[in-house]
């Protein structure tokens, strides 16, 4: 055939090509979009739940209302909020209620329960993470709600805890939190922390002592959506596809099926079916550990001095967790090894920071706030996990009858301050 003749052909040919490609293409799509319905209505049909700690007969078997607070609480989304990173959105729903700022609310909505012009009522402020929050508990029996409940039965008087609990906050957070609540003209008699283990695991997951959690998420996520530089263009793209390719029902039963049935691989040099190996523990520097707990301690004594003169008192509990916690259930058990294979080694380093700050405020001439331990408050007690973390309802009254035995005494001595305090001289003439 002549040059002139193949000319008129090839793009005709490259079309036909490229119509075939995008057809094969299609197709594909399709197919995958179909195998991805098909994974979802299994997944739907199974009652699947990704996570064990959201089944109801495992957190609170035999309770009525088990499957539609743990639902309600999974439900919960956080918005964006300045300085802080974020905090939980605005949420309504008959066992968890989030109001506008972000705060959960609290056993009777805070209201005294005597009214009149010159009530007084004493303000606590409870700062934490997602077991302040309440995570997996009903309104009326988180930590700051039973709190709330026990300080009003004590002979205080009219008593007010506001929950500033947001999940995954780090110790620098809720300082931030504390700050912008006493900016904001938000002011409380008394503030509490209890805190600790997101500390250790944020440090222990980056690597990095003093950050929050996610913090490589959030760097590579910065300015993603700026469409003016074609390299966060291509990030964009990348996580869009990865994040479709992890979350979609497919990638959820492969998922899924990987942790139950970790399954096998062959090695090349035998063919012979070798077990799939957990990833190697994480050795952290030697001395992150004691920076962790140093960078706590400063947080601490910043709250504390900024608590101090304006006059607030201040109690601070480092909290229990899975790591600490013994003997274990069986339920707490699965937990236990489901998250060393996700961390190997965090339960070892959650244990060894604890250790070095409780070594830092026994060590002559120590200055810093008194910090009450509860690591193992909770040994001893049937079954209290349903995360790392996070408690049942039960053990939320444990900690809470804790915090409230170190919290009466500090409110019982400021009103009785205030009743012997000179009232200003009134005139009364005719």
């Amino acid at each position: 055939m002549s040059q002139e003749n193949s000319l008129p052909t090839t793009p005709a040919m490259l079309w036909r090509w490229l119509g075939r490609g995008l057809r094969i293409v299609g197709i594909a799509i399709v197919c995958i979009l179909m195998l991805d319905l098909v994974a979802w209505l299994g997944l739907k049909l199974a009652g699947h739940r990704e996570t064990p700690y959201l089944d109801p007969a495992l957190v609170y078997p035999g309770a009525s209302w088990g499957a539609e607070l743990l639902d309600e609480s999974a439900a919960v989304r956080l918005a964006w909020n300045p300085y802080c990173y974020w905090r939980a959105a605005p949420f309504a729903s008959r066992y968890v209620n989030v109001d506008a700022d972000g705060r959960r609310r609290t056993w009777d909505g805070g209201a005294p329960r005597v009214t009149g012009v010159n009530v007084r009522v004493h303000r606590v402020f409870v700062f934490g993470a997602s077991p302040i929050f309440g995570v997996d508990a009903r309104d009326d029996y988180t930590i700051p709600s039973l709190l709330a409940k026990d300080l009003n039965q004590a002979d205080i008087g009219n008593v007010e805890v506001i929950d500033y609990g947001q999940p995954g906050y780090v110790s620098t957070q809720e300082l931030i939190g504390f700050l912008l609540a006493l900016r904001a003209d938000q002011r409380p008699d008394l503030v509490v922390f209890y805190d600790g283990f997101n500390d250790a695991d944020a440090a222990y997951r980056s690597g990095t002592a003093g950050i929050t959690a996610g913090e490589g998420q959030r760097a590579r996520e910065f300015n993603l959506l700026n469409h003016t530089l074609a390299s966060r263009r291509r990030a964009l793209y990348r996580a869009a596809a990865g994040t479709f390719l992890t979350e979609s029902s497919l990638g959820i039963v492969l998922r899924t099926i990987r942790r139950h049935h970790p399954g096998a691989v062959s090695d090349r040099k035998t063919g012979k079916s070798l077990p799939i190996v957990n990833p190697a523990a994480r050795r952290p520097g030697a001395r992150l550990a004691d920076t962790v707990a140093a960078d706590y301690l400063k947080n601490l004594r910043l709250a504390d001095a900024t608590a101090a003169g304006l006059g607030i008192r201040m109690l601070v509990y480092w909290q229990p967790s899975l790591a600490t916690k013994s003997p274990r259930s069986a339920f707490e058990s699965r937990l236990a090894g489901e998250a060393a294979r996700a961390a190997p080694g965090e339960e070892q380093f959650v244990r060894e920071v604890g250790s070095d700050l409780r070594a830092i405020m026994v060590t002559p001439g120590y200055r810093g706030p008194r910090i009450t331990d509860l690591s193992t408050i909770l040994n001893g007690q049937r079954s209290c996990f349903v995360d790392d973390v996070n408690l049942v309802e039960g053990c939320d009254a444990v900690i809470a009858s804790r915090i409230a035995a170190g919290a009466i005494p500090v409110l019982q001595e400021l009103a009785a301050r205030e009743r012997l305090a000179p009232r200003p001289f009134q005139f009364r003439g005719r």
